[in-house]
């Protein structure tokens, strides 16, 4: 729908007046790492390819490669690398069985690595088609096996039939696994067992669900039941027993800077449901090592599991030593501490010889089984000053959603806020939780001087206007050059056709001596300055921007944008040889979308546009956290595209896109409409954000254009769904009337009137405003 900027004025004035390093892995673990590194290395090794075009009868060469793994194995020798070219691998002979496995890949030669090309698509091993007469084991090191390593790819689809567990990785030797994953099975993810030992670095296991009764408790992410195993930077979801499982191991596990959660059992709730299952043995009451290991869980979060976030499982002693970590909304228990009297005594008795500091835990039960001293417990969230006070308030974030996001390309975890104490909390200030080792970083924050290189302010970036944006590089201009057009319009909103390019140029006082004395400037009016700054997902940001005119000697007219063109200015005049410095806020979120799913938001933009319009300067620093417009809509309220060149009065624009101006510089406007949307269709859009809503934020809900087959009805029965959560989180929520398409048939020309076709929808908004009133809801819907 179109919208000229007057008509927009007058109605949104009506309607609003009112990280670190990868990790530390620890000396013990570094050792390890190097002296395996220097052990593989040799002058005579060789590179062998596999490609699922390739064919098991060719050398194995980059130009003519094996088809699989087994044929790579029986060339290589030890410290050789097997490169895995990019695609699905899904055609698989079974490499060898005993009496209870099929054994996909049988990794038997010691010293290989197995490893995605550079800069391939990401491999995927699909085992969907192996059969379950026996259990399988989509890749087995075998015992005595050492100095394997697998990187950089992803296996799915192994069944278990009526088996009672099946695994993607079975270890019986020795193997370290880097930016690997196992999602989407019957099995279990990683699996160490009798000798098994290595480190598992940078690594996912999600989605593996055991479907029956007797494979949904024998299906976990991450088990360690063997030898020494470090797990690190790595990630355990939505699996149906436990996240990570280190029951019977014989030596030491570590657990640093690792997650488990969203573990609720199999689709009927069976399976253990734990988020860390550290030690125990069952109802052993021989064959338990002595001295018997004590664990180390350090830097790591455990949240909405359906039994206990950090468990240490009936151990016989002390489990493990528990540092620094955070829990969150676990079912039974965030930290549960039940011991055993001894090796020989199968009686469960509350844990006193567990080592809890610095720890976290938020919603449901703090602790339980816990009969510790306190010189054993202590400086955690439930035992400073008797227990702290906590609220949501405390945490930047409660978005759950945040812990799934793609890992870096350099396969690190991505960055977060979920639980994240806030600068003024006092778990900030006793240094709590598994974020607590970032807690020295400074927020981000930039400091842009836009003009020649020669005249740039101290304390500033110096940007020129051939600075094109790159993601190694973090800043720089879009839509430079001749390749410029093919940049990922959803960032800032402009679309730009092949053949198009904009052209910046730079303009500077005689003798500049701080930032606003130089700019860029456009070329042409219509083609804006489009400036993006690489930043953190789902962050906030105060930006101060300042304008002014390339030809001093002139006024600028000047539009000013930011996110997917959002307006903060428009039309403004900047007299002759002045400038004018304006400030905002910016919520850089993830949105849904029914086309493309989740889109990561990982660029802050700024765009500038007009007659003699220039960019001096942009100080951009990252806050805490900050107040939200919230927009859920259709086609009328979304961020519409706008084509290159920009007309203002010629482009689309929804509703949403003008809130900024009207809102004011310090709340932030969020847009999660799309084309097409209604109350039910629009719920993925809601959730996507939902967990982030803070109190004091506003949710601007407008529908009823796509309630074709439901009418007014249907659409106030959708409204509920939205209201109830967002007053629960202590928002504001609004019910916009939708807005009217006027057509010809809709006019009376005798008359001299138009006819609404949406009155309805804006009858039961207004009711259901009227009920909640009646309800004597404290945090009322407003209705406009």
């Amino acid at each position: 729908m179109k919208w000229e900027e007057k008509m927009m004025e007058q109605s949104m004035s009506s309607r609003f007046a009112a990280a670190s390093p990868l990790i530390k892995y620890g000396a013990a673990a570094i050792t390890g790492v190097a002296a395996f590194l220097v052990m593989s290395s040799s002058a005579f090794a060789a590179d062998y390819f596999i490609s699922p075009t390739g064919s098991d009868t060719n050398p194995g060469t980059k130009s003519a490669p094996f088809k699989s793994i087994m044929k790579a194995q029986s060339a290589a020798s030890s410290g050789d690398t097997v490169y895995i070219r990019g695609g699905v691998y899904d055609d698989f002979q079974i490499a060898a069985t005993d009496s209870n496995y099929n054994y996909v890949h049988d990794i038997t030669k010691s010293g290989i690595t197995y490893e995605a090309y550079p800069g391939d698509e990401r491999p995927v091993f699909d085992f969907q088609h192996v059969p379950t007469n026996l259990r399988v084991a989509a890749f087995r090191v075998a015992d005595q096996v050492t100095g394997i390593k697998f990187k950089g790819f992803d296996a799915i689809g192994v069944k278990v039939g009526s088996q009672k567990q099946s695994e993607v990785f079975r270890v019986i030797g020795q193997a370290d696994f880097e930016h690997v994953a196992a999602h989407d099975n019957e099995a279990n993810g990683f699996y160490f067992t009798t000798r098994g030992t290595g480190i598992v670095l940078n690594c996912d296991s999600y989605n593996n669900i055991g479907p029956t009764a007797v494979s949904a408790g024998n299906t976990d992410g991450f088990g360690a039941h063997a030898g020494p195993v470090s797990f690190i930077n790595s990630r355990a979801w939505n699996n149906s027993d436990d996240g990570f499982d280190s029951i019977s191991s014989s030596a030491p596990v570590t657990y640093d800077h690792s997650w488990a959660f969203n573990h609720k059992g199999n689709q009927d709730g069976i399976g253990d449901k734990n988020g860390f299952k550290v030690g125990g043995y069952g109802h052993r009451t021989s064959g338990i090592p002595d001295p018997m290991p004590v664990h180390t869980v350090t830097y790591s979060l455990a949240a909405n599991n359906g039994a206990n976030g950090f468990y240490a499982n009936h151990q016989p002693g002390q489990s493990a030593n528990w540092m620094s970590n955070t829990a969150y909304y676990n079912g039974t228990a965030n930290f549960n501490m039940l011991e055993r009297v001894s090796p020989t005594e199968d009686v469960d008795i509350p844990g006193y010889r567990e080592v809890l500091h610095h720890n976290i835990a938020y919603m449901g039960t703090p602790i339980m089984n816990d009969n510790h001293p306190p010189e054993k417990v202590s400086h955690n969230s439930w035992t400073i000053n008797g227990g702290l006070h906590i609220t949501d308030k405390d945490f930047v974030s409660l978005d759950i959603a945040q812990l799934s996001a793609p890992r870096k390309a350099d396969g690190s975890l991505p960055d977060v806020t979920f639980m994240r104490p806030v600068t003024t909390s006092q778990l900030y200030k006793e240094g709590l939780g598994y974020l607590a080792d970032q807690n020295s970083s400074k927020l981000q924050s930039w400091k842009f001087d836009f003009g020649p290189a020669k005249s740039v302010e101290g304390g500033y970036t110096g940007v020129t206007a051939d600075r094109a944006y790159t993601p190694e590089r973090g800043y720089g201009f879009l839509g430079l050059g001749p390749n410029g057009y093919q940049e990922d319009d959803r960032s800032d909103g402009f679309v730009m056709q092949e053949g198009q390019e904009i052209k910046l140029r730079e303009v500077a006082k005689p003798v500049p001596e701080t930032a606003d004395d130089d700019a860029v400037a456009v070329t042409d009016p219509g083609m804006p300055i489009r400036f993006a700054v690489k930043v953190t997902p789902n962050t906030y940001y105060k930006v101060k921007v300042t304008l002014t005119g390339a030809d001093p000697s002139k006024d600028a007219k000047v539009n000013l944008f930011s996110e997917k063109r959002h307006f903060h200015l428009t039309e403004k005049v900047i007299p002759a040889g002045t400038s004018l410095t304006y400030e905002f806020h910016a919520n850089v979120q993830d949105v849904y979308s029914k086309v493309t799913g989740t889109y990561v938001d990982t660029m802050l933009n700024i765009a500038v546009s007009g007659e003699n319009a220039a960019l001096s300067s942009a100080k951009i620093e990252q806050i805490e956290q900050g107040r939200t417009l919230w927009v859920l809509g259709d086609s009328t309220v979304n961020d519409q595209l706008a084509s290159l060149p920009y007309f203002r009065l010629q482009n689309y624009s929804g509703v949403g896109q003008a809130l900024s101006k009207y809102e004011g510089p310090h709340i932030a406007v969020s847009n999660h409409a799309e084309s097409g949307l209604n109350t039910y269709t629009s719920m993925k859009h809601f959730d996507q954000f939902k967990e982030r809503i803070q109190p004091g934020d506003v949710v601007f809900f407008e529908f009823g254009h796509n309630h074709k087959t439901d009418g007014p009805t249907g659409y106030y029965n959708g409204i509920s769904y939205y209201y109830d959560f967002v007053h629960s989180k202590g928002a504001k929520f609004i019910i916009v009337g939708p807005i009217d398409r006027h057509r010809a048939y809709q006019y009376d020309a005798a008359a001299n009137t138009w006819t609404s076709t949406l009155d309805g929808f804006s009858a039961m908004g207004k009711q259901y405003v009227q009920e909640k009133v009646a309800g004597g809801r404290r945090i009322l819907p407003l209705w406009i």
